[in-house]
């Protein structure tokens, strides 16, 4: 540092006493004062000029925008102070340029060699594993460090295997040749980017969660990358590859086995709709069988013959019997006397009477098969008043219930 001063009555040959103090927003920094003395230099008429090195490091957290303040103390022959800038009451602001190197480790890309990342995040024993380390520089003082790729052994030692060296400029950013490591292990792989040279200040980013300031150095474990594959020998990866494929062909055959199952039992069950002419038809037997069981019983022939057995000339005009549905009906033909005397009620039920005796007696068949006989070579009828009571009335149709057992 160098301080000139001018006095008429000259300045006595002392030391002279430099004060500062640190001010950050227009208010003092407590504890960053200072005060130290310089050695009279030079003499020229009423000029004194003093000179000395001057350590003013009582601030360890200087920032953008602070603001140091000098003044001297110093007496002329007459014992007056020092008055006018850079007295203690007009003491001499300077405002503090910081430069320094801040260091940022922008981000850490972890793949194979050729740059693409790793298939299910895990790698081989054998795999080359290439680590991408970018660096900036946010302070305004450019800087040189050295990035190394090491490796922590179980007893503490370190192994480097890769380094590299870089200049980083002010405000500057750099992408370094990537570091290989071979992975020789399976497991985890304790490997750090270990960072050292000129550098004044770490920035930690959410990048980078692994980096931090150690020291004077910053490392960063590698472990804590997000892409960091999982090593992983290759026996043990033939040998899960095979219980894949075993897997695998169990369960397309059980697969197919099942299905082979469901097909094979739909194949045999009978149709839902097999039976359906077979219903259809015993449908159709049912009504029959209730229209034949309700159809009113026939009327025998020799039931309208009188007792004692007409000559075959009574039937020329009688009736002709025709069997129609199992009944017997009686198409009429011209009244003849005979039949006027059969259409008294009880006259005819006298004759149905002896009819039935006749015809339970050997000789009353014989009777019968003549009277049949006669019957059916007759073209003569009865009168429409007989036929009315004899001819067959269909019987009405009953609602089938279908819920009934045939």
């Amino acid at each position: 540092m160098l301080v000139t001063i001018d006095d008429d009555a000259g300045i006595p040959d002392q030391n002279l006493t430099i004060n500062w103090q640190y001010s950050r927003d227009g208010l003092a920094i407590l504890g960053t004062s200072g005060q130290q003395q310089i050695m009279l230099d030079t003499r020229q008429g009423m000029s004194t000029t003093f000179s000395g090195n001057v350590d003013l490091d009582t601030n360890p957290d200087l920032q953008v925008g602070d603001v140091i303040l000098f003044w001297v103390e110093a007496h002329d022959h007459a014992g007056k102070g020092v008055t006018g800038l850079g007295s203690i009451s007009d003491p001499l602001a300077v405002e503090v340029l910081v430069r320094e190197f801040n260091l940022k480790v922008a981000s850490i890309t972890i793949g194979h060699a050729d740059g693409r990342p790793f298939t299910g995040n895990q790698a081989l024993t054998g795999n080359e594993i290439a680590f991408t380390v970018t660096l900036r520089n946010s302070g305004n003082l450019a800087g040189m460090v050295n990035v190394t790729l090491s490796e922590l052994r179980g007893d503490g030692s370190w192994i480097e295997h890769q380094s590299i060296e870089v200049a980083l400029p002010e405000a500057g950013t750099r992408t370094l040749d990537p570091l290989l490591f071979e992975a020789y292990r399976a497991g985890e792989q304790s490997l750090f980017i270990n960072i050292t040279g000129e550098i004044d200040k770490f920035t930690s980013l959410a990048s980078t969660p692994g980096c931090a300031m150690i020291g004077e150095m910053v490392q960063c474990s590698l472990s804590e990358e997000v892409d960091m594959p999982s090593v992983i020998s290759a026996e043990s990866l033939e040998q899960g590859s095979s219980t894949l494929i075993i897997l695998t062909i169990t369960i397309a055959l059980s697969l197919i086995l099942v299905l082979g199952v469901l097909f094979y039992r739909r194949s045999t069950e009978d149709d839902p709709y097999a039976d359906e002419g077979v219903w259809e038809d015993q449908t159709s037997h049912v009504v029959e069988n209730m229209y034949e069981a309700k159809q009113a019983p026939a009327i025998p022939a020799s039931a309208i013959q009188p007792m004692d057995a007409p000559s075959p000339t009574h039937f020329d005009s009688a009736t002709t019997s025709v069997e129609v549905n199992d009944a017997i009906e009686v198409a009429p033909t011209e009244p003849s006397e005979t039949s006027a005397e059969l259409t008294h009620p009880q006259d005819a039920e006298s004759a149905t009477e002896s009819a039935l005796e006749t015809l339970e007696s050997p000789s009353g068949e014989l009777a019968s098969e003549s009277v049949d006989e006669e019957l059916a070579t007759n073209t003569g009828g009865v009168e429409e008043q007989e036929l009315s009571e004899i001819v067959e009335s269909k019987p009405d149709e009953e609602p089938l219930d279908w819920g009934a057992e045939w």
